[in-house]
């Protein structure tokens, strides 16, 4: 159902919202609804920024010296580039740094789609 072209004098208490007529105890609802899921992603949002800020950041680069490949966790320090050694290539070591830089990175990407949604949420709730 698509909303009407032409003025419709309406109730005060009746709207249209998501293709149908609604009264104005359901408008209440769907705001109290939209909070309810604000507040969920804030919370949301502090817990994925705590956890993303306690995990190294940089990333793993293999360097090879005398024939055999070693890892190194690289990030910078202001304007410089550190590397620390982790070990061989295929070191557990290794590997567990690099699961850890993944799992960062995945965590800043929930982060950057909880703004969005989090964003989209507050326009809805401001068009009334």
């Amino acid at each position: 159902m698509t909303a009407p072209t032409e003025a419709l004098v309406l109730p005060n208490n009746v709207g249209y919202i998501y293709g149908c007529w609604v009264r104005g105890s359901y408008m209440a609802v769907i705001d109290s609804v939209l909070e309810e899921e604000l507040a969920r992603l804030r919370a949301l949002r502090e817990r994925y920024a705590a956890e993303h800020a306690a995990l190294p950041h940089g990333s793993v680069v293999i360097k090879i010296k005398s024939g055999h490949r070693y890892a190194y966790r690289a990030f910078r320090e202001g304007r410089r580039v550190v590397t620390d050694y982790v070990g061989p290539e295929g070191s557990p070591q290794a590997r567990q740094l690099a699961a850890t830089l993944e799992k960062r990175r995945k965590i800043a990407g929930e982060i950057k789609a909880l703004d969005a949604d989090t964003a989209r949420l507050r326009k809805m709730i401001n068009v009334g």
